[in-house]
């Protein structure tokens, strides 16, 4: 992916100022959602994706749906692919790139096309780049759907905010995801009327890679819900509010020893959405 441009400025919950930078015939009538139209798939809408559901609704009628690599969906409402938005599905299927993307259009009311989702904000991530191509897609992929909502918020516990992270997916990777006292710090500053948004990076023989991302609603009375999608069990609901959720999360992640980390960006919901 080619491009450029700056990653819109961020703000860390603690204080500091930071500078940071889906032949598919299963498509509805196109159904409004807040200020744009953003076509539901039959198959959701009988999940009950509709206009007027609670971000909660909308999030649990994914949940279930297999695992596709590379699988998104388009402004459309058509199960294709990232790579190939030529190929049209006529069965659901989602990887984590595509479930956050999906999920993101309906929570914010916009139609947001595959071109905005994966532009390359830095230019550092085209099939010429020294650290591969896509190497940091993930950091790209949240960044450009939370900016879309506004001024993003980076979540970061206390001891990960007195660095300066920098401005980009090299240096920018949030704090250990297997740390779970940052956890408790980050879940605490969690607010419901808002999803964030979070992409795990890993070191790699080829070098640094942002290979996944979750979409994360806070709820009231504490509860916080994890949906992402893997290819063992699709797309799925963590509630990492509870000990055994986050502990299942992490282990998740962690299989095979590698250590990760996760970078969170917090962005406001519509206030009709987030007021249901």
């Amino acid at each position: 992916m080619k491009g450029s441009g700056l990653p819109s400025p961020g703000k860390s919950r603690l204080g500091a100022t930071l500078v940071f930078p889906l032949v598919c015939l299963l498509v509805a009538t196109a159904l409004p959602l807040a200020a744009q139209s953003v076509p539901i798939p039959t198959g959701l809408a009988a999940k009950g994706l509709t206009q007027g559901a609670s971000p909660a609704t909308v999030a649990e009628t994914f949940t279930g749906l297999p695992y596709r690599v590379d699988g998104t969906l388009d402004e459309q409402g058509r199960y294709t692919l990232f790579e190939r938005p030529d190929q049209i599905f006529s069965s659901p299927g989602l990887n984590c790139s595509g479930l956050v993307l999906s999920l993101s259009r309906y929570l914010l009311g916009r139609n947001i096309a595959l071109s905005q989702a994966t532009h390359d904000r830095l230019g550092d991530s085209g099939p010429d780049s020294p650290l591969g191509k896509d190497w940091d897609f993930g950091w790209d992929l949240i960044w450009n759907i939370a900016s879309l909502a506004g001024n993003p918020t980076v979540l970061l516990p206390r001891a990960a905010c007195v660095m300066n992270q920098g401005n980009n997916g090299l240096t920018q990777r949030g704090f250990a995801l297997s740390d779970t006292a940052a956890w408790g710090e980050v879940l605490i500053q969690m607010r419901p009327g808002t999803m964030v948004l979070g992409s795990v990076s890993k070191m790699t023989p080829a070098g640094l890679r942002h290979h996944h991302v979750v979409l994360i609603l806070p709820q009231a009375g504490g509860r916080t819900l994890l949906y992402h999608a893997t290819p063992k069990t699709g797309v799925h609901r963590l509630e990492i509010s509870r000990p055994e959720g986050l502990r299942f999360f992490i282990e998740e992640m962690e299989r095979g020893g590698s250590k990760k980390m996760i970078l969170l960006l917090e962005a406001a919901l519509p206030a009709r959405a987030s007021a249901r």
